[in-house]
C-alpha cells in the first residue's frame, strides 16, 4: 500500500504559508525577534515567532491563529479542492505544561473543528517533539485500511506565553547569556493531506513510525532503530541503495539532544557519507518549534523532493528521512520518496 502526500500548508516565522515556509527554511532567513517578556535577570528574551500574529496574541489562541490558515491551504489545495474529501484530522498536541493545559488543548481542537472541517472527527495525539510522527504513523495505518479516504495530518505549537517563558527560563532552557546552552523558542503550524497514490502528488510517504526508549535499555535504542527502518524502506524505493542524501532533524538544539542524535549517527554510519548526507536541523533554521517541529519538516521535505532543490533529490536514492525526538523518550521516524520513485507494491 503506497500513500501520498497530496498537499500541504504551513504557517510560520519564515512564510505565510507551505511554499514560503520551505524556501524561507532553505534560504536560511531565519532571524529571531527581540520580545517585550524578560528574563529572571530582567534582559528581554528572543523567539522566532511569526510575525502575521500580533506579539500580544499568546498561548492557545496564537495556536489557533497559526493553524487555521495553515489547515485551510492543505485542505484547499488537495486535489479535488474542497474539505469534503478529508474524512478525518489526526492532530499533534502539546501535552501539558506551563501555559498550556487540558482546557485550553479542547480550545484548539474545537475552533479548528469548527472553523474549518465542519465535523470531520479529530484524533488528538498529545505529546512533545515526536508527537507529528505519532500521528502520522495512525494517519498511513488509517488510509492502509481505508484506501478510499484522505486524511489531514499536521501539528501546532507555540511557546509564546508568559508562563512558558518563565518555567523555561527557570530551567535555564531559553538561550541568554544565563543558559549558553539553551533554545531559541520557535512555533508554528503544518499540516499535509495523504491518501492512496495519486497523482499530482508531491512524494510518496514509503514509512512511518514510533517508539519509546525503554527504561534500563541501551541508550536511544529505539531511536536507532526506527532510523534504521526507515532508511531500509527508502533503499527499497531506490534505484540504487546508497548512503541516504538528506536527513532532517530535530535535535540539535540544546546539548543533551544532540547527543542523542550523534549515538544514532555513530551507530548507522554505514548509512551516512560525510561527503554526501547533508543533515538538516530544524532548530538551526527556525528555532525549537516543538511538537510542529515533525510537520513543518514533512513540509519542507516534501516541497523539497518535489521542487528539486533536496540534496540528492535527483539521485538514485532520492529521498528525505525525518527523526524527531523528545525529552521524555518518545521517539518517531518517517520517510519519503519523490512520488513517481516509489516502487509499485
Amino acid at each position: 500500500m503506497k500513500v501520498s502526500i497530496l498537499s500541504v500548508g504551513a504557517s510560520t516565522a519564515v512564510g505565510l504559508s507551505a511554499e514560503q515556509t520551505a524556501f524561507g527554511l532553505r534560504a536560511a532567513l531565519y532571524c529571531p525577534l527581540t520580545i517585550r517578556v524578560v528574563d529572571e535577570d530582567g534582559r528581554q528574551l528572543g523567539a522566532a515567532i511569526a510575525t502575521s500574529v500580533v506579539e500580544e496574541v499568546e498561548g492557545w489562541e496564537r495556536m489557533v491563529w497559526l493553524a487555521l490558515p495553515a489547515l485551510r491551504e492543505a485542505l484547499g489545495a488537495a486535489p479535488p479542492a474542497g474539505t469534503s474529501r478529508v474524512r478525518r484530522l489526526f492532530l499533534a498536541l502539546p501535552m501539558q505544561r506551563a501555559g498550556f493545559d487540558d482546557a485550553d488543548r479542547r480550545s484548539v481542537v474545537e475552533e479548528l473543528g469548527e472553523a474549518v472541517l465542519d465535523g470531520v472527527p479529530i484524533t488528538v495525539v498529545t505529546g512533545q517533539n515526536e508527537a507529528f510522527g505519532r500521528a502520522l504513523a495512525l494517519a498511513t495505518r488509517h488510509v492502509a485500511e481505508h484506501p478510499s479516504e484522505r486524511v489531514a495530518v499536521g501539528a501546532v505549537d507555540s511557546r509564546h506565553a508568559a508562563a512558558t517563558y518563565a518555567e523555561l527560563d527557570a530551567d535555564f532552557r531559553l538561550l541568554s547569556e544565563r543558559a549558553p546552552d539553551g533554545f531559541v523558542p520557535g512555533e508554528g503550524a503544518a499540516f499535509v493531506v495523504i491518501g492512496s497514490h495519486a497523482d499530482g502528488a508531491l512524494a510518496s510517504l514509503v514509512y512511518a513510525d514510533a517508539a519509546d526508549e525503554e527504561p534500563g535499555a541501551e541508550l536511544d535504542a529505539a531511536f536507532t532503530d526506527l532510523v534504521e527502518r526507515g532508511a531500509a524502506s527508502i533503499h527499497a524505493n531506490a534505484k540504487e541503495p546508497s548512503p541516504l542524501p538528506w536527513i532532517l532533524v530535530d535535535q540539535r538544539s540544546e546539548r543533551h539532544r544532540s547527543r542523542s542524535w550523534s549515538r544514532v549517527e555513530h551507530r548507522l554510519s554505514d548509512l551516512l557519507d560525510a561527503s554526501t548526507t547533508t543533515v538538516d536541523a530544524l532548530s538551526e533554521r527556525l528555532g525549537d518549534a516543538g511538537t510542529a517541529s515533525g510537520a513543518i519538516l514533512c513540509v519542507y521535505a516534501a516541497i523539497g523532493l518535489e521542487s528539486g532543490f533536496g540534496p540528492g533529490s535527483r539521485g538514485p536514492c532520492a529521498s528525505a528521512l525525518v527523526a524527531l525526538g523528545s525529552d521524555a523518550g518518545g521517539r518517531a521516524c518517517f520517510a519519503m520518496v519523490p512520488h513517481l520513485a516509489a516502487v509499485p507494491r
